[in-house]
């Protein structure tokens, strides 16, 4: 790889990190949460989500790594899924920290989806397929990231779901 597509993956990977901390910034921001529901779980559990998309994007930041060679098929395919994992995750922020917020029904469906379709499948995927020398720290980060999106959901639900 030369030093201008070295430079360029630098770019990029710093451009989805300035990203990752400005949505955390926006997570954390509760003046944009005005005309909420006055629900500690409803508010709690859409934090918890945002949280736990914010650190599905860092997944893109990892799906980015050394092979991803724009010169290359693969590593098309590596920023191609790198940047829709990323819009997935900014839409999904977006929806649980505004429409979910404000308790709106569809929202909480819209925030599970991508766990059944996405979120699970790679998991399943990557534990029949991963090696198993880096088994655990391909799993860890994906059953906490599931587990948190549980919490979240679960305590969104009661709201959202009436």
């Amino acid at each position: 790889m030369g030093s201008q597509e070295k430079s360029a993956n630098v770019i990029m990977k710093t451009a989805f990190l300035k990203i990752l901390i400005f949505l955390i910034v926006l997570i954390l921001s509760k003046p944009l949460y005005s005309q909420t529901p006055d629900n500690s779980n409803l508010q709690t559990g859409a934090t918890i989500l945002a949280i736990g998309y914010t650190g599905l994007l860092g997944a893109s930041i990892a799906i980015l790594g050394k092979d991803a060679d724009v010169k290359t098929s693969v590593g098309r395919h590596l920023w191609a899924g790198a940047l829709a994992n990323a819009a997935l995750c900014v839409a999904e922020i977006y929806i649980v920290t505004n429409p979910l917020r404000k308790g709106e029904r569809w929202a909480w469906w819209v925030s599970a989806l991508p766990i059944v379709v996405y979120g699970i499948p790679i998991l399943i995927l990557d534990a029949l397929n991963v090696s198993s020398d880096k088994l655990f720290l391909t799993l860890v980060p994906q059953v906490a990231g599931l587990v948190l999106s549980g919490i979240g959901l679960t305590l969104t639900a009661k709201v959202a779901l009436k």
